[in-house]
C-alpha cells in the first residue's frame, strides 16, 4: 500500500468519527432539549396543579372544615347541652330534696346517726312525701333542709301498703318541686336521680341514668306494687328521693326497698303516688274501696262436698252497705268481679287494689243453684 493510500484511509478514518462524533453531538443536544422541554412541561403541571388544588381548597375549604369538623362538634354540643341541662335541674330541684333522720337528743346519736332516707317538698307549706318504710315506728323525726338546716317533723298520714308517707314540716320560703307526668315517660329516656345518700353532707346528690322498663308489677311482702325500672343504682339513702326528666319535673319516688338482687333499681311512678298523697294530707289515712261485705274461700273441696262452684262465700253483708242495698245477700258466692274470675281470697284484694270508693262494678254470684249479675258501688274503709 502506497503512501497515499494510506493518507487517504486515514481520512476516511477522520471523516467517518467525525461525522459519528457529530452525529452524537447532535443527537445529545437535541435530547437535552427535549429533556428540558419534558422537564418543563412537568414542572409547570405540578406548579400549575399545585395551584389549582389551593385554589380548590381555599374555594371550598369551609364545606371540608365543616364535614370534618361536624361530628366532634354535634358530640361537644350534645354533651355541653347534657351537662348544662343536669346541672340546671340540680340547681332547680335540689332544694326540695331533704334527708330524714332520727331526731338526735345527745352528741352521740348525732355522731352515728346518719341519714334514714330522702324526701321530697311538694307544698310550700312545708309538705314533705317519702317512703313509709322508713318512718316506719318513728316519734320523732328530723329533716334536713338544702344548706344543712335541720328541723323536727311530724308524720301527716302513712299508707303501708302503697309505701308511701306524707310529713309536715313549719318552715317558711320553701322551694316546692312540681309533679310531672309519669304516663309520658318511655323507656330509654334520660332520667335523673335526686336523694341525700349517707347522710346531709352529700345532700343533693345525684344520679342520671334511662328508664329501662315501664310498668312492671312486683309483689313485695304480699304487696303489690305497679312500678318503674332504671339503669341507676340507688342505695339505701336516695330511698324516698325524687326521679327527675329532663325538664325538671318530678315523676317518680326512689324506693329502694323494691330493689332486687340482680340490681335492679325501681321507683313508683309519680301518677300513682299523687292519690294517695292527697288522700294522706287530707284525711291522714287512705281512704281504701270496700265491697261490704265479709267472705271465706270456697275451696274445691268445699265446693265438691256442697256441690256448689268455688269463689268467696258470703257471710256476712255489713249493714248501711250499697252491698245491701244493691241485693248481695249472705250465703252468695261471689264468682267474679268485673268479669275476672275469683279462686282465691287475694284476687278479690288485688283487683280493689286498681279501684277507688265511688266505682260501680259487677259482682256475679251463684245463688239458688243459679248466676246473676249485681252492679253496686264500692264505699270507703279506712286502714285501721
Amino acid at each position: 500500500m502506497t503512501i497515499k493510500e494510506n493518507e487517504n484511509r486515514d481520512n476516511n478514518s477522520t471523516s467517518w468519527q467525525s461525522g459519528i462524533r457529530y452525529i452524537e453531538e447532535k443527537n445529545q443536544s437535541k435530547l437535552l432539549k427535549i429533556g428540558i422541554i419534558v422537564f418543563l412541561s412537568v414542572l409547570s403541571s405540578l406548579v400549575g396543579g399545585f395551584i389549582g388544588s389551593q385554589s380548590v381548597l381555599t374555594k371550598y375549604s369551609h364545606i371540608i372544615n365543616s364535614y370534618n369538623e361536624a361530628p366532634r362538634r354535634n358530640e361537644q354540643v350534645v354533651a355541653t347541652s347534657l351537662k348544662g341541662n343536669i346541672t340546671k335541674v340540680a340547681q332547680a330541684v335540689g332544694p326540695s330534696i331533704v334527708g330524714i333522720s332520727k331526731k338526735h337528743t345527745n352528741w352521740m346519736m348525732e355522731a352515728s346517726g346518719g341519714s334514714l332516707g330522702s324526701g321530697i317538698i311538694f307544698d310550700e307549706r312545708g309538705y314533705i312525701v317519702t317512703n313509709q318504710h322508713i318512718v316506719d315506728g318513728l316519734k320523732d323525726i328530723t329533716v334536713i333542709l338544702s344548706g344543712e338546716k335541720r328541723v323536727d317533723a311530724t308524720i301527716v298520714g302513712e299508707d303501708y301498703k302503697s309505701d308511701i308517707a306524707v310529713l309536715k314540716i313549719d318552715v317558711d320560703n320553701l322551694k316546692a318541686a312540681d309533679f310531672g307526668n309519669s304516663d309520658l315517660m318511655k323507656a330509654g329516656e334520660t332520667v335523673i336521680g335526686m336523694g341525700n345518700p349517707l347522710g346531709e353532707e352529700f345532700a343533693g346528690s345525684l344520679t342520671v341514668g334511662v328508664i329501662s322498663a315501664t310498668n312492671k308489677l312486683i309483689k313485695v311482702d304480699y304487696r303489690s306494687f305497679r312500678i318503674y325500672q332504671t339503669d341507676m343504682a340507688f342505695t339505701k339513702g336516695n330511698s324516698g328521693g325524687a326521679v327527675i326528666n329532663d325538664a325538671g319535673n318530678v315523676i317518680g319516688i326512689i324506693n329502694n326497698k323494691l330493689s332486687t338482687s340482680e340490681g335492679g333499681s325501681f321507683f313508683m311512678p309519680i301518677n300513682d303516688a299523687k292519690p294517695i298523697i292527697d288522700a294522706l294530707v287530707k284525711h291522714g289515712k287512705l281512704e281504701t274501696p270496700f265491697l261490704g261485705v265479709r267472705t271465706i274461700l270456697i275451696d274445691e273441696e268445699r265446693a265438691k262436698s256442697y256441690k256448689v262452684p268455688t269463689g268467696l262465700g258470703v257471710v256476712e253483708v255489713v249493714e248501711g252497705t250499697t252491698a245491701e242495698k244493691f241485693g248481695i245477700q249472705r250465703g252468695d258466692i261471689i264468682l267474679s268481679i268485673d268479669d275476672s274470675r275469683i279462686s282465691k281470697t287475694t284476687d278479690i284484694k288485688d283487683l280493689l287494689e286498681e279501684k277507688k270508693p265511688g266505682d260501680k262494678i259487677k259482682v256475679r254470684v251463684y245463688r239458688d243453684e243459679k248466676e246473676m249479675d249485681i252492679n253496686t258501688t264500692l264505699i270507703k274503709r279506712r286502714n285501721t
